[in-house]
């Protein structure tokens, strides 16, 4: 299944480079600062997740959280593929954890991920899946947006449904830097034209292109 995933269809680069020919993307300030991500996949997540994270700087100056919506037995499967590809420090979260930076963590199975006001990750449990989502990204946009909005950058990838649109609205509401994937290269275009729609993207462009500005935010965050 992660493989699956992983290997969805995407739009061979020419066609996706043809289609966003005139379009000149406003890039936000790059004075802002970026001490955490903050992740929303669904279906096409495993491949588009992976393009976003391979262009950002080892080790990762931020600790980044990752909402994807998987099959519950396949989280384990999905972070030992991604540190096997990226080379780095992936698996799912456990409460109480701090969210540290050089650490990506997915959130479990049946349970939101959520950024606390003391820098640590909380896996809940209890509160209700939101929209028929648990874990949901809107929960964790809403988490970020409560406890540190400025030094947080959201991004939400392609996937089914609306997911994420309200967090990531509210996340730029509070000065949060708020990025989704574009339709050319999405396998579903669902999740991020929600947010788009929502007024909560500043900048909309293929994972690849997006990871990218994220190493230029980071590398600026730490210099």
């Amino acid at each position: 299944m992660i493989r699956a995933l992983a290997e969805a269809r995407r739009v061979p680069p020419a066609k996706a480079a043809a289609g966003r020919a005139a379009k000149k993307p406003v890039v936000p300030p790059l004075s802002r600062q970026v001490r955490f991500i903050a992740v929303a996949a669904s279906t096409g997540g495993p491949e588009a997740t992976l393009q976003l994270l391979q262009p950002l700087p080892k080790p990762l100056p931020a600790a980044l959280l990752l909402v994807q919506h998987i099959a519950a037995g396949f989280e384990e499967s999905l972070a030992s593929w991604l540190a096997g590809k990226l080379g780095t420090d992936v698996a799912v979260a456990r409460d109480g954890e701090p969210a540290a930076p050089g650490r990506i963590r997915l959130a479990p199975p049946g349970a939101h991920l959520l950024l606390t006001a003391d820098k640590t990750m909380h896996v809940d449990r209890d509160t209700p899946p939101r929209a028929g989502h648990r874990p949901s990204a809107d929960e964790l946009f809403l988490s970020c947006a409560r406890t540190f909005p400025t030094v947080t950058a959201g991004v939400v990838l392609t996937g089914m449904g609306s997911d994420g649109a309200l967090g990531l609205a509210e996340l730029r509401r509070c000065g949060g830097l708020t990025m989704a994937q574009d339709q050319e290269s999405s396998v579903v275009f669902g999740m991020p034209r929600a947010a788009l729609e929502s007024g909560a993207v500043e900048l909309s462009l293929p994972p690849a292109e997006l990871g990218e500005l994220l190493a230029r935010y980071l590398e600026r965050s730490t210099s």
